[in-house]
């Protein structure tokens, strides 16, 4: 077991967990895809949209479309970073967005028309 090395290997320590509460609003939800950024939050990609947890607060994310009109399928495939940290969210229908961290927002930085990917 995972214990077992530990202690074999001389690096055993306490290991605590504790359970976080899960906002009410992410206990409705069906998640795709979880990812930590470099800030520490969570975000979570789900057929709903994209939300961040902070460990206190759940802040929901939406997609819009070149209108800044909201886009009917907010289903979220998966979330990831580059290189360079920055998060990225891949959506079914409307392309990949970038998180703009000082915008507060996901801008779309590539669409593939409709066509589901």
């Amino acid at each position: 077991t995972l214990m077992s090395a530990i202690s074999f290997f001389g690096i055993a320590q306490d290991i605590n967990f504790y359970p976080i509460k899960t906002p009410e609003v992410l206990s409705e939800l069906s998640v795709t895809d979880i990812i930590q950024d470099a800030d520490g939050y969570l975000w979570i990609a789900t057929y709903q949209g994209v939300y961040r947890y902070d460990g206190y607060e759940v802040q929901q994310y939406w997609m819009y479309d070149s209108l800044e009109k909201r886009v009917p399928n907010q289903y979220i495939r998966f979330v990831f970073k580059d290189k360079n940290s920055n998060l990225y969210a891949v959506t079914s229908e409307f392309g990949i967005r970038k998180y703009n961290k000082q915008l507060n927002k996901f801008e779309l930085v590539y669409r593939n028309n409709g066509v589901s990917i």
